[in-house]
């Protein structure tokens, strides 16, 4: 009689798709924009322009860093992404849930 949905995802690289549809509406509906009362929005997310390397950056968009995501580790993916623009894309989608163009 109350079904329950969940949807958990990182950020990606299709504006078409119906993910980042989902996404602007909890965006809407985390602003106040959107007044549905169905959806329980919770979005962890760096800063659209932020840098890859910023760890400021990484807390945002990772509760768990600290903790199940070691700051170690994230040095280790800062340092192998340096100069490597696939890599700093990747990490930025998949690490700091930014939005990329492709790549």
């Amino acid at each position: 009689p109350n079904p329950l949905l969940f949807m958990i995802t990182t950020a990606g690289d299709d504006t078409s798709s119906l993910c980042y549809s989902e996404y602007e509406r909890a965006k809407r509906i985390k602003s106040g924009e959107d007044p549905s009362t169905d959806h329980l929005v919770q979005i962890y997310e760096a800063d659209a322009n932020a840098r890859y390397d910023d760890l400021a950056q990484w807390k945002k968009a990772n509760p768990g860093y600290g903790k199940t995501m070691l700051e170690r580790g994230i040095l280790s993916d800062i340092r192998a992404a340096k100069g490597r623009p696939d890599r700093i894309s990747t990490l930025k989608r998949y690490r700091l849930n930014i939005w990329t163009n492709g790549g």
